[in-house]
């Protein structure tokens, strides 16, 4: 391909660097023989098809003109490339840190924020699906008035994905699909990644690393979400502006990952086995692209009527349903602990 970094950066989202390392990988697996009708498809040929139609969002029968191929071909490229992909490379990058990453986040959010022991920040998006099954409506149809699959996602500070869910449909409570999954049951287990480190005393607490989440979830030793917006006392209102800036990193995640990657924004007819290997694809390829550093276009800030239809302002803010639970007063003795300690060292 003749275009230059910043052209293929434009139209691909990679750059040249990125394209080949993602090609080399794939090449000794999704090479096929020729066969008597016809020449298959090179590895470089179908990475740039699939990596169009995930930047684009364009449909497989116009993406199947612009290559040259029928829209059943282009359709089979597009899945064979988002299955073969995720099982090589999700592994190597997206993953849990280790305990020398682990503290390399919490020093990265405490430089940003000040606010001590974060390990990452995390919430909910939505992804648009056209209805599955009529008889499924109501446990699809999410609050912001469309049909979609819920993606939960916790972030570092670098806005790099460390840990994805995504399947639920979208009338699934952000707190119900956190207790569900995998990463959800670890913490409520006490076998979670944060246990690499030691508890830290903050305030006469000791405070063990710990998540940030939005009011969607509830108060844990190793979940700190905002005080309730009533009756603030000065402290609590400093805690929650620091937390709320801190917590921003998975909104600028969600935010970058979408505007790289359109097809998460577009309404998709495709099986929901598709959908969500194509929404793994895309958190994958989100991460590369912090990784190696490529750089973020703002017109991809930029969204049409219909994205922002799909990508609302403020749209992972859910209904607060605390429910009572006796985790939540140590929960609440942590937060008031680091509420002190931003206080104590505020300048």
């Amino acid at each position: 391909m003749g275009w230059d970094d910043r052209r293929l950066v434009k139209n691909l989202r990679i750059n040249h660097e990125t394209l080949n390392y993602v090609v080399d990988t794939l090449y000794p697996v999704w090479t096929k023989d020729p066969t008597n009708y016809r020449e298959p498809v090179s590895v470089y040929c179908k990475v740039v098809i699939s990596l169009w139609r995930l930047s684009t969002g364009i449909g497989y029968r116009s993406l199947g003109h612009l290559f040259g191929l029928g829209e059943s071909t282009a359709c089979e490229i597009t899945n064979e490339f988002c299955k073969i992909f995720n099982e090589i490379f999700l592994s190597i990058h997206l993953k849990l840190p280790d305990r020398t990453r682990l503290q390399n986040i919490t020093d990265g959010f405490e430089r940003k924020s000040g606010l001590p022991q974060v390990a990452g920040a995390i919430d909910g998006t939505h992804i648009p699906v056209k209805l599955p099954d009529i008889s499924q409506a109501a446990s699809y149809f999410n609050y912001h008035g469309y049909y979609s699959i819920v993606l939960q996602a916790l972030c570092d500070h670098e806005y790099q994905f460390m840990d994805i869910s995504v399947g639920w449909p979208g009338a699934v409570h952000d707190w119900r699909v956190f207790r569900t999954s995998d990463l959800g049951r670890s913490f409520e287990n006490h076998e979670s990644f944060v246990e690499e480190l030691p508890p830290r005393n903050i305030e006469g607490v000791d405070v063990k690393p710990y998540i940030l989440g939005d009011p969607a979830y509830c108060s844990r030793d190793y979940m700190a979400i905002r005080y309730p917006r009533t009756n603030l006392t000065i402290q609590e209102r400093y805690f929650n502006l620091k937390q709320s800036s801190c917590r921003m990193a998975i909104e600028c995640a969600f935010g970058r990952g979408k505007g790289r990657w359109r097809v998460l924004m577009k309404m998709n007819e495709a099986k929901l086995d598709n959908i969500i290997e194509t929404t793994v694809t895309c958190c994958i390829l989100h991460n590369i692209c912090e990784q190696f550093k490529i750089e973020y276009l703002d017109v991809w800030d930029e969204r049409t009527a219909t994205e922002a239809e799909f990508d609302p302002p403020n749209a992972n803010i859910q209904p607060n349903i605390q429910p009572v639970h006796l985790q939540q007063q140590r929960g609440t003795a942590v937060r008031d602990a680091i509420k002190r300690h931003l206080w104590n060292n505020r300048t």
